[in-house]
């Protein structure tokens, strides 16, 4: 460890930020087991132990991601038709960026 570590350091100035003035608190870890219709029509989020600073349109992408693609696409218009503010394009963008390793 002690041989690596120089090398680890510097590969941690490589990580930067994108910028933060898009970060909101967000679940980052949102999944369909953690999303329930509350009494009020709402949506309500649980689980949210890893919460932290993220863009809300990433838990957006991984939440179409996860669903069957009629169900994705049903959610997508659904969004969209509450004026959501992420555009199509914005979402295709995060799509084609998702890790998927």
């Amino acid at each position: 460890m002690e041989r690596l570590l120089p090398g680890l350091i510097a590969l941690g100035a490589l990580v930067v930020p994108s910028g933060t003035t898009s970060l909101e608190t967000c679940d980052c870890d949102v999944n369909m087991e953690n999303v329930r219709r509350a009494l009020d029509g709402g949506v309500v989020v649980l689980d949210r132990e890893n919460c932290g600073p993220a863009r809300p349109g990433w838990e957006l992408a991984k939440i179409l991601a996860d669903l069957p693609f009629a169900d994705a696409a049903r959610a997508w218009r659904a969004y969209r038709d509450e004026d959501g503010p992420l555009t199509r394009a914005r979402i295709d963008a995060l799509f084609a960026t998702r890790d998927t390793t």
